[in-house]
């Protein structure tokens, strides 16, 4: 499975398990709901990293390559953040 995949299974159990929608094999969905695209709506939605994810993925970024400033440690962050999120919306 892939994370986008897994994301959607998540979204069905949780939905299972709030008593929303019977569980379901992810393989067999009937159609009442496109759990696809709920789930690239979310995706599209975290796109942008929050300030707090950026400083934190800066941590990573500097001790790879300790010789630049902290701004552009964030933004190497976020932008690594964003190149995740585009291949899960792309690969799905």
């Amino acid at each position: 499975m892939t994370p986008f995949e897994r994301a959607q299974a998540a979204a069905w159990n949780e939905l299972s398990r709030q008593g929303v929608q019977t569980p379901v094999d992810p393989e067999s969905i009937n159609g009442a709901l496109d759990m696809r695209a709920i789930v690239h709506a979310i995706l599209t939605a975290i796109h942008e990293p929050s300030q707090e994810m950026a400083e934190a993925g800066a941590e990573v970024i500097r001790a790879v390559s300790a010789d630049e400033i902290a701004d552009a440690y964030q933004s190497d962050a976020a932008n690594t953040w964003r190149l995740m999120v585009d291949i899960l919306l792309e690969r799905g």
